[in-house]
């Protein structure tokens, strides 16, 4: 089952070159530290495996880890995004 988007707590989509999404994050360094690492270990399947963590989570009820798993999926969607996101001052 895949996630659905709440307004609450904003899942990026697939982000595309053309049209980025913009998502306001806030990621603890944790959930930094395991996007990058499944980044490297998994590559593009990082962002699906997160994913499916957030599902197993959510029907488990755990609501903590949901939001954790939540949080590592939007930062892997940032850092393997090539579009670029925000401003610079």
């Amino acid at each position: 089952m895949p996630l659905t988007n709440n307004p609450a707590c904003p899942l990026p989509m697939k982000l595309q070159a053309e049209a980025p999404a913009s998502v306001a994050i806030s990621i603890n360094r944790r959930a930094c530290d395991e996007a990058l690492n499944m980044i490297n270990l998994l590559d593009n399947a990082a962002v699906d495996q997160a994913v499916h963590n957030a599902n197993s989570a959510r029907d488990k009820g755990n609501h903590i880890h949901f939001c954790y798993w939540r949080d590592v999926v939007r930062m892997i969607a940032l850092v393997q995004s090539e579009a670029v996101s925000g401003s610079l001052n």
